[in-house]
């Protein structure tokens, strides 16, 4: 890193962005389009973004910034260009179109099943068309618009559309424009060397307001301002890069054939880049911008290129949070840059690691071609996007997987509040054979999964009158040429994700029931006459379903010997015993396939993910206790990685029950958590040692994997002397965070993941 770059990241907490963001709207005129809310909208943008703080800072040479004091994470910026009035009128509305879609009386108060599912709709959590914007210029764009007003044919709302999001470009156009008037102002009172370096961002800003960029600094510059408006229109909700080393590459590469850089200075420009994005709120705890390295090409080939390596580079060195770097993996990957990967991975910073051939496979299988498939890249934590063609709102819903074998086994109540949540199918005590509880369980699963899709529907309907976002809409292809807004299903692809709490915690129960509970003794006329009589404690077998039921709803209190026979008898997932792993990827299978079956609003299905996020934590919380020995509220683990403690046989065996499952259900994401012991991957040797080790996981159809390199006395450490351990960083789920910085539930769940794994 140059002195230039240390000094930047150095004065990163001095940024002042309030930038007086809410005052501007008290100066707009209100009554400008006061019966046209959806071209204010557009109209507003421009008014803001002719009007906010544009500073540049000393020594930087990528420049640009929005009011992130004034926000938090997944929250807009603009403010509300709705008057109450109108925003009453489309909720009204939006419920009306609800009824009528869905033939409804009323829509319900879906808050009663927040314990078992959650649907939305992300606002973010997108890669816009970086590229294509690159390549055209916002100029072009401009006059494309321009274009397309004259068709005769339009409706009215597509209008409507099209000016909002002209105005929007125009505010944009005007925001990176007065960038290189500032410029231009410094550089009068700036001593040489800086005066030349203003210029030259004068020149870059005033160029790539309008034309499309011609060298590396300019493009470099012109996606960082693209990053900056779609964030200012719909908040700070996960818009990712996509493969930037892809789409930078030939400008660097022009460059510095011709001379005009070199790698220093390449470098310093990267690292710039990488410390803007590092400019935000240390109260905004992930704004979850991805980006993406590596993979195969279009062609087929090896995408890894010198930009690769500067980005994993520039991850290193500034140790900043952001952006969320992930490095795709293929056969045909340059070993050297997989190697790398791996050193890096040991300072907890990532990159993620992530398989194409299995991730392509899962596209593909869902629908998409392998032309638009082959250029994914990661949103946000987990999850995959196709630049500039799709609103994948990957992270919208979530179906807690707990909760459903929950209802399973206590009639579609649930244990922890006593609501009827789900259909009566019978309860352990009533159920006579394994079958039965796992038809149970996808009985509530499909029953949930119903509701959630009329959940997601109303959210669409709503979305579409309440936030329409045309800046966001400008860069993604098809959105203009319909004439359609993104909330509308302009984009080409447009779905919602549905992320699973909870699958290892289940599916460990259900290994569980099948082992203690049914297995050993099937259950006979005379043995179901015996229910009330003096045996009905060992009807089942080893433990009846009655003793078990009983030892749920009490939380285990009084059953301490159950609940060591459901830990420590029965097989676990992640040991490469296919007993307890064919369960895992039997419920992963049938999950997927009930959340693939529900259709979106659009015409396409939503997308499984078998991923939890953070809602591993909440998740739990609403969960009752479970067979598989797990208490009440206790949280679940990340995704598809075992429960804590219960992977004993070394990380041989944990992948090779990962490897096990078939990825290709899951379009949407898949989260593997690997701990790995840092006394045992160290120096060269280690890398290499852990590259093959990922590389057999791979090739056994493993999808994703996050690597953790942690030691238990370090975290407890750093807890009691969080001063000392300020820079201490650990992946948390998708995000690395501060360690000192996180919530003790946070802290406490980290710490007990790393000692499970090096007990």
């Amino acid at each position: 890193m140059t002195e230039r770059a240390q000094r930047l990241r150095a004065r990163l907490g001095e940024r002042d962005y309030s930038a007086r963001a809410a005052d501007l709207a008290e100066g707009y005129d209100w009554s400008l389009y006061r019966d046209n809310p959806v071209v204010r909208q557009g109209h507003l943008m421009k008014y803001y973004l002719e009007r906010l703080a544009t500073p540049v800072y000393p020594e930087e040479l990528i420049v640009g910034g929005i009011p992130y004091a004034e926000v938090d994470s997944n929250r807009q910026i603009m403010p509300d260009f709705l008057f109450p009035r109108e925003r009453a009128e489309r909720e009204a509305l939006a419920a009306a179109r609800f009824r009528q879609e869905t033939g409804k009386s009323e829509a319900p108060d879906y808050d009663e099943w927040k314990e078992l599912f959650y649907g939305s709709v992300n606002h973010g959590h997108i890669i816009i068309g970086y590229e294509r914007a690159l390549k055209k210029g916002l100029g072009q764009m401009a006059e494309e618009i321009r274009l397309r007003q004259r068709d005769p044919a339009l409706t009215p709302g597509q209008k409507d559309f099209l000016k909002s999001a002209l105005y929007c470009l125009e505010g944009a156009q005007s925001y990176i424009r007065r960038y290189g008037e500032e410029a231009d102002r410094q550089a009068k009172d700036a001593p040489d060397a800086r005066q030349r370096e203003l210029r030259e961002i004068s020149h870059t800003c005033r160029h790539i307001a309008s034309l499309a960029p011609v060298n590396f600094w300019q493009a470099l510059q012109m996606t960082w301002f693209l990053q900056i408006l779609v964030e200012l229109e719909s908040g700070l909700s996960a818009f990712s890069y996509g493969r930037l080393d892809q789409y930078l590459y030939p400008y660097l590469k022009a460059d510095l054939e011709s001379g005009i850089l070199n790698n220093e200075q390449a470098q310093e420009l990267v690292d710039c880049f990488w410390i803007k994005n590092g400019e935000y709120p240390e109260r905004i705890s992930d704004p979850g911008r991805g980006l993406t390295i590596g993979g195969m090409t279009g062609e087929g080939k090896d995408g890894v290129n010198p930009l690769s390596f500067m980005l994993l580079r520039a991850l290193e060195s500034c140790r900043l949070l952001q952006p969320k770097l992930n490095a795709r993996i293929f056969p045909g990957t340059d070993p050297g840059f997989f190697l790398e990967c791996c050193r890096v991975n040991r300072e907890n910073l990532g990159p993620m690691l992530y398989n194409d051939t299995a991730v392509l496979e899962a596209l593909e299988k869902y629908g998409y071609t392998r032309k638009d498939a082959v250029d994914y890249g990661l949103i946000g934590c987990y999850e995959y996007g196709l630049a500039g063609i799709e609103r994948p709102s990957p992270m919208g819903a979530i179906l807690n997987v707990g909760k459903c074998l929950e209802l399973a086994l206590n009639n579609g109540v649930s244990m922890t509040t006593g609501k009827a949540l789900g259909p009566a199918l019978g309860d352990l005590a009533r159920y006579h054979t394994y079958d039965q509880v796992e038809t149970a369980l996808m009985g509530q699963a499909e029953a949930a999964a119903a509701l959630l899709t009329d959940k997601i529907r109303l959210e669409e309907i709503r979305t579409a009158l309440l936030r329409p976002q045309p800046m966001l809409s400008l860069f993604v292809e098809d959105c203009v040429e319909k004439a359609e807004d993104l909330s509308a299903y302009g984009a080409r692809y447009s779905s919602v994700g549905v992320r699973m709490p909870g699958l290892a915690a289940v599916s460990d129960s259900l290994t569980a029931l099948r082992t203690l509970c049914f297995e050993e003794k099937a259950c006979t006329e005379d043995s179901r006459e015996r229910l009330s009589g003096e045996g009905k404690g060992e009807i089942f077998g080893r433990f009846s379903g009655e003793r078990i039921l009983h030892g749920l709803r009490t939380n285990f209190e009084d059953d301490a010997i159950l609940r060591a026979a459901l830990i420590n008898r029965a097989p676990k997932y992640g040991n490469d015993d296919d007993r307890a792993d064919q369960t895992m990827a039997w419920l992963c299978k049938q999950m997927c396939e009930i959340i693939s079956e529900s259709t979106h609003p659009s015409g396409s299905r939503l997308r499984p993910g078998i991923f939890s996020f953070l809602n591993f934590l909440d998740c739990g919380q609403n969960c009752g206790a479970l067979p598989n020995g797990r208490r009440a509220g206790e949280p679940f683990v990340n995704g598809i990685s075992p429960s804590h403690g219960m992977d004993k046989n070394g990380p041989t065996a944990f992948l090779r029950s990962a490897g096990k499952l078939d990825y290709s259900l899951s379009n949407n994401a898949s989260t593997l958590d690997f701990k790995v012991p840092p006394q045992v991957f160290q120096g060269k040797e280690g890398d290499r040692l852990l590259r093959g080790l990922i590389s057999d996981y791979f090739e056994e159809g493993g999808m994703q994997i996050q690597l953790y390199f942690l030691s238990k006395e370090d975290l407890l450490r750093a807890r009691s002397h969080p001063q000392e351990y300020a820079g201490l960083t650990v992946r948390v789920t998708g995000y690395s965070a501060y360690f000192v910085r996180l919530t003790p539930d946070l802290q406490e769940e980290i710490i007990q993941r790393t000692a499970a794994f090096l007990a």
